[in-house]
């Protein structure tokens, strides 16, 4: 797993989202570095339905995303335009794990960089309805 994430990693940074999602679809097996970097690849190339079918396939694989996954996401997502995918990526991201979905809102702040990000988030999370008052204080 390890080589092939390696190799879809590199395939990532040459932006190139056809040749990236041909080595994740080859892989025997993934896992949440696999699906981090097929996500993100797919998002920055913006095609957030494509990315939200990964992301579909990560949770029925019952692998669930880490902060770091979560703050890469929500980062790609506040820079861009409201859209259903990107809509549907954020109703994903809040049902991948409904007994800590709180605890992960405020863990992804902590791998959020700088105030103009996490403002991002804030209003990210904000214009979905998610515990706002809980995120605030976590901004403090």
């Amino acid at each position: 797993v390890v080589t092939n994430n390696t190799v879809l990693q590199v395939l990532e940074l040459s932006k190139d989202p056809r040749s990236t999602e041909a080595h994740f679809a080859a892989m025997p097996e993934h896992d949440i570095v696999s699906f981090a970097t097929i996500v993100k690849a797919l998002m920055r190339a913006d095609r957030l339905d494509r990315a939200a079918d990964y992301f579909e396939r990560m949770l029925a694989s019952n692998i669930q995303p880490d902060p770091q996954f979560v703050a890469g996401i929500l980062h790609l997502l506040s820079l861009r335009p409201h859209s259903d995918a990107a809509q549907r990526l954020l109703d994903l991201l809040l049902r991948s794990d409904c007994n800590t979905g709180l605890k992960l809102v405020n863990d992804t702040l902590a791998h959020i960089d700088g105030l103009e990000a996490k403002e991002r988030y804030f209003t990210l999370m904000q214009s979905i309805g998610v515990a706002p008052d809980l995120v605030t204080i976590s901004m403090k």
